[in-house]
């Protein structure tokens, strides 16, 4: 059984596309499955883990008004976030995600998630998940995956 993993490589690959990542909540986990798969680095050009809210900012360009306004857990940052890294990284496509693992309780409820891919499009969408702090990071993991493999639907519109 092809793996999720296996099938976005195939795509990015086949269609001469880069891809980078700018991860929050998810700690490099999004980047870690990518590279499982050999060959990677025909394709995936880097990740920044940008826990911090400082980080953001200052990494990948997020003003710090916005973050202010909004806080750290919205569609509107995780959009600049993913901006920030194909900025960095000069890639076609970015994906970013950010949220709340828990189990403390902040301002967002826990399980809170956001994520954005921007490339020739962009897409931006909240998720809700349930658990643990590690089950909420891996249902993150798994929904990022989802939503790069479903990129070629959009070739298709």
């Amino acid at each position: 059984m092809e793996l999720i993993e296996e099938k976005i490589q195939q795509f990015f690959i086949s269609k001469h596309l880069t891809l980078s990542l700018a991860e929050s909540c998810t700690g490099g986990g999004i980047a870690a499955r990518l590279v499982q798969i050999p060959g990677a680095s025909k394709y995936f050009l880097g990740s920044l883990v940008t826990y911090a809210t400082s980080a953001k900012s200052r990494l990948l360009g997020v003003a710090p008004s916005l973050l202010k306004e909004v806080g750290s857990v919205h569609e509107n940052i995780a959009r600049e976030m993913a901006k920030g890294a194909r900025r960095q990284f000069g890639s076609d496509y970015a994906l970013s995600v950010t949220g709340v693992a828990g189990p403390e309780p902040s301002q967002v409820a826990v399980g809170t998630v956001c994520f954005a891919i921007v490339g020739p499009f962009e897409s931006t969408w909240t998720s809700h998940f349930s658990g643990s702090r590690s089950e909420v990071i891996e249902q993150a993991i798994e929904e990022a995956l989802r939503q790069l493999v479903n990129i070629p639907h959009f070739f298709q519109r």
